[in-house]
């Protein structure tokens, strides 16, 4: 009887009392202000990992979109942009809430225009292993879903690691590079086992060559679309900021002395310019890469010759394309 007393008060007696409540979300925010500061200062003086440990901790004792930003800009100073990528969406995808503090709107004005950069930047690969129907792979270590294979995905810059096994098949693995801006493709091909009498050797497609016109113009092709996917995003940015600045700047003659407008001023010239910068040079690299997909000649037979393709790429942070030729 005692413990289900014990049990039924407990509720009432544990609940904090709004004064306490108010005094532990002071706390929380003053430590994520010192944290955050803390933040700051590593991340100015090049300390990326200081800086992501400060920020992530900041964040855990008061979420704020400044924190996050910094916690992205610290991962790209580390090299770590598939991450930064995800830091910089999630600033996105949240927004300001209602009421918010100008720091904050500003923090995700800048989330959008380095995160738009950003996208642009990140290598992607293909993954492709020939032989078993459901094998285990690895990327540097993480386990990739079979579904996935075949399909592109986002990487970091760098050295990676991939590993392939399978039940009656002898493992493999193999090391890529992977560029800013480019896209790339691994395939790895498992092997039966002597005692492996079962596993059918997958088909091998028969060599060709291709013309170094294919890949220059699947280059183009591809940088283009990003072009004019980056000159898309930043032009509908550029129609959010005149829409903010149409009251703020009656008979087109803004105010040089309120910060907030002179800020989305300046916004709004830099994505206009982005923008337009975006256009020409994805429409020039479009034009060119079609161009040279046309005049490249194809030696491979009738019957095994892959028709060109570019598959778009979609993710939390941003749109690309690979091609394939």
């Amino acid at each position: 009887m005692f413990a289900m007393a014990l049990l039924a008060t407990t509720p009432a007696w544990a609940q904090p009392s709004p004064a306490a409540a108010t005094r532990a979300a002071g706390d929380a925010k003053q430590s994520a202000r010192t944290l955050g500061k803390e933040g700051q200062d590593a991340l100015d003086r090049g300390e990326y990992a200081v800086a992501a440990e400060k920020f992530a901790a900041a964040d855990q004792s008061f979420h704020a979109p400044t924190l996050v930003l910094g916690q992205a800009r610290a991962l790209v100073g580390l090299g770590k942009l598939v991450a930064a990528q995800e830091a910089y969406d999630r600033v996105m995808r949240e927004g300001a809430p209602p009421g918010s503090t100008p720091a904050f709107v500003q923090a995700v004005d800048a989330a959008r225009t380095e995160g738009a950069a950003l996208s642009a930047r990140l290598p992607r690969v293909v993954i492709d292993v020939l032989g078993p129907r459901a094998p285990e792979v690895h990327l540097d270590g993480v386990p990739l879903a079979t579904p996935t294979l075949g399909a592109p995905r986002l990487v970091d810059p760098g050295t990676h690691l991939v590993r392939a096994a399978a039940a009656g098949f002898t493992p493999v693995e193999q090391s890529f590079t992977a560029v800013e801006r480019t896209a790339s493709r691994v395939e790895l091909r498992l092997l039966p086992t002597a005692g492996n009498a079962t596993a059918a050797p997958a088909p091998v497609a028969p060599r060709r060559t291709t013309s170094p016109l294919k890949p220059l113009g699947g280059t183009a092709l591809g940088l283009g679309i990003l072009g004019l996917v980056a000159g898309g995003i930043t032009g509908g940015l550029a129609v959010s900021k005149h829409s903010q600045l149409k009251d703020a700047c009656p008979g087109d003659r803004c105010p040089t002395n309120v910060s907030s407008v002179k800020d989305a001023l300046d916004a709004y010239h830099t994505f206009g310019t982005l923008s337009t910068v975006g256009f020409v040079v994805g429409g020039l690299l479009t034009a060119g890469g079609v161009t040279l997909l046309a005049l490249a000649p194809s030696s491979a037979p009738a019957d095994t010759r892959t028709k060109a393709s570019v598959v778009p790429v979609i993710t939390l942070g941003g749109v690309g394309a690979v091609g394939r030729f």
